[in-house]
């Protein structure tokens, strides 16, 4: 009889939420909301007309529905609950959310710097792609080192990626490492890669006649004229076939996972997706041996709680390491100054 699973020794999946990209300055959930008001006086300044359009048409929206919050509990400065009402209520303005969130993370790459790591070179040979020229020290970009260090020797066999971020952070620290990555979209994917695959769409994904265009850059795709190939975080998420196909590759993945590291993911309540996209990967998974979610909030535990089996959490198949991403890899940022450096007692995560 054929066996119904595919077994693996090493292979580890790490999702990732908004908290893995916060160190580059992009907005949490809780703070979003705030930054797209800076993003529409940046738009505007910047000749961005309708970017800015969009903005201002999303807070008057926002402006509108505080009247509901009168009658039921919501707090419409917490994106995920404003852009929920507008799906429910407002399904025109959909377009102008899309552009509002790409608009307001664009403006939070540009406004804030990009934080540095000085490391010992000759003790970090496999950050040598980063420093040609050699030397006792370097400083640079933290997220290339990072990624580095996630994932250690493993080939593209062994590490995956699940990202709910629109932004392009990673694929930022792929191009700066000299990797290459595979988003699996439209149904067939480029041979090779480390698997990325964006659940809910990406700043550089434009929806063409059927199929979605990748450029390499945001700017490249608002020069281009197209839309946006993004969803929104909403409870009410309508996915299109590209992005069909890219939660069923995601699905695959996690069933073949020895580990599923998730960093910087609150589990928020309107995303119901992700309980059911564990359940349905992890059914057939026979490698899988824990998870770890890797975010310093107390909150996430008792989320947790919710979603998975009370005697996985006891048994210390699923653990929690409360520790925000940087802190477990770096030391800093150091005072008067914005660099970090290297632990060297690194926790492992995996």
């Amino acid at each position: 009889m054929g066996r119904q699973f595919e077994l693996r020794n090493q292979h580890t999946v790490f999702i990732l939420g908004a908290g893995f990209s916060r160190l580059r300055g992009l907005p949490l959930i809780s703070d979003f909301a705030l930054r797209m008001r800076d993003a529409a006086i940046w738009c505007e300044r910047n000749g961005r007309e309708i970017e800015a359009r969009s903005i201002f048409e999303v807070l008057r929206f926002r402006l509108e529905a505080a009247s509901a919050a009168y009658r039921i509990s919501l707090d419409l400065e917490n994106i995920e609950e404003l852009f929920s009402l507008a799906s429910a209520g407002s399904p025109d303005i959909t377009s102008d959310v899309r552009i509002a969130i790409a608009a307001t993370l664009n403006y939070c790459e540009s406004a804030e710097a990009h934080p540095q790591v000085r490391f010992d070179y000759k003790s970090n040979r496999e950050l040598q792609v980063l420093c040609p020229q050699g030397g006792d020290s370097v400083d640079t970009d933290i997220y290339p080192v990072l990624l580095r260090k996630l994932l250690g020797s493993r080939g593209e066999e062994q590490a995956s990626f699940v990202s709910f971020n629109y932004d392009l952070v990673l694929e930022g620290a792929f191009k700066a490492l000299g990797l290459q990555w595979n988003y699996f979209i439209n149904d067939e994917g480029k041979v090779g890669g480390y698997p990325l695959l964006k659940l809910h769409g990406s700043m550089n994904w434009g929806a063409g006649d059927g199929l979605v265009e990748q450029y390499e850059s945001y700017e490249d795709l608002r020069n281009s004229g197209q839309e946006l190939s993004i969803v929104p975080p909403t409870w009410n998420k309508v996915l299109s076939p590209t992005l069909v196909n890219v939660w069923r590759k995601a699905n695959q993945i996690i069933s073949t996972a020895t580990n599923i590291v998730v960093i910087g993911f609150s589990m928020p309540s309107t995303d119901l997706h992700f309980k059911y996209l564990l359940a349905s990967g992890t059914r057939n998974n026979v490698s899988l041996r824990k998870i770890v979610f890797v975010d310093p909030s107390d909150a996430l535990s008792a989320r947790a709680g919710l979603i998975f089996n009370t005697r996985e959490i006891a048994n210390n198949k699923v653990l929690f390491l409360k520790k925000r991403i940087e802190d477990a890899f770096f030391l800093g940022p150091h005072e008067g100054s914005q660099k970090y450096t290297l632990r060297r007692d690194v926790d492992i995560l995996y």
